[in-house]
Parts: C-alpha cells; sequence; structure tokens
C-alpha cells in the first residue's frame, strides 16, 4: 500500500492514519486531529480534504472489505450532513 507520510508525501495514495487506525475507529474529526501531529500537515482545509478524500478513494479501490465498509459509513454519513445543511 502507498503511505503517505511527513517523509514521502509525493505520490503517496493513503494517509497513515489509515493504517494505523482500526478500520470501525475511522472518523473524519480522528483524521484531522491524528494529520495535524504530522510534518506534512498545511492547515489548508481544502488541502488536508483532498488527502482525505484521495486516501478513501484508494480504499474503495483496494482495501479490504472491511475496510470498504468502513469508508461506505464515512462517504454516507458524510453525505447525510451535506444534505441536512442544504434543506
Amino acid at each position: 500500500m502507498d503511505v503517505e507520510n511527513s517523509s514521502n508525501t509525493k505520490g503517496a495514495k493513503i494517509s497513515k492514519y489509515f493504517i494505523d487506525t482500526p478500520p470501525e475507529e475511522w472518523e473524519f474529526v480522528g483524521f484531522y486531529e491524528y494529520h495535524q501531529r504530522e510534518r506534512c500537515f498545511t492547515n489548508s482545509f481544502k488541502k488536508e480534504s483532498f488527502r482525505l478524500r484521495r486516501s478513501l478513494d484508494y480504499l474503495l479501490e483496494n482495501g479490504t472489505k472491511e475496510a470498504k465498509f468502513h469508508v461506505d459509513r464515512l462517504d454516507r454519513n458524510f453525505k447525510v450532513s451535506v444534505c441536512s445543511l442544504q434543506i
């Protein structure tokens, strides 16, 4: 798996958060809190959101059945939150 970390961010496909954290504990806030401690954290919501999306997309394509289940759960929760804001 191509892991993103502070020493190798070019071309990385997945954040180290998703390697170090059990899938059942994955959450958006947890991702940002974990990544904030990394040297590669940019303080840019747009860039960090891109890293999160890239990791989720990679896991949907290449992850285990369990990983795909939990990524789908995060996606559904996000879509529900966004739709609720638009009402």
